[in-house]
């Protein structure tokens, strides 16, 4: 998978929306500066991995990990 670096990269990426998930979303807990910040974004790091997991077993669409 092509790490996107620029928003240009962004713009041209051929990508689907659950590779935004691997690309960005699930990084965001590690870049929380406060601790309130960090907590919440493991919560909900939690939540997206529960979503992709229950999204994989209806659809048989393979995560990018």
């Amino acid at each position: 998978m092509k790490e996107i670096k620029t928003h240009d990269d962004y713009r041209h990426h051929k990508s689907t929306t659950i590779n935004h998930f691997y690309e960005k979303l699930l990084k965001l807990a590690s870049l929380m500066n406060t601790r309130t910040g960090k907590l919440e974004a493991i919560r909900r790091t939690k939540y997206m991995r529960d979503f992709l997991s229950e999204f994989q077993m209806e659809t048989g669409v393979k995560d990018e990990t």
